[in-house]
């Protein structure tokens, strides 16, 4: 599994990523790259068989696919979203989450 994470996240955003969170900081930029991380490690089945006391057949091949799509659903959000709000810098106010989802499609 640590293989598989590691060719999923680079090195140095494991770094970066350990020193923010370190220092208490987590934004949505961190989200997607987390969630970015996780479909480029495979089938949620393939992840969940790498962990100790689960099966691959843990989630059935319609949920693993419906899993995904909704991981791909958020990406889609934040890429709708503008630098400074992915960085939490700028707060999100009803109106814009509003503009996000539909600009997103989703």
């Amino acid at each position: 599994m640590f293989e598989v994470v590691k060719d999923a996240i680079p090195q140095e955003k494991q770094k970066e990523m350990m020193d923010d969170l370190s220092k208490g900081i987590f934004s949505f930029r961190h989200l997607k790259e987390q969630l970015q991380g996780v479909l480029n490690m495979g089938s949620m089945g393939q992840i969940m068989s790498m962990i100790p006391g689960f099966g691959s057949n843990l989630i059935t091949k319609g949920k693993e696919k419906e899993s995904a799509e909704k991981i791909k659903r958020y990406l889609y959000m934040l890429d709708s979203m503008t630098n400074d709000e992915l960085d939490s810098k700028k707060p999100l106010v009803p109106s814009r989450i509003e503009r996000i989802g539909r600009g997103s499609g989703t």
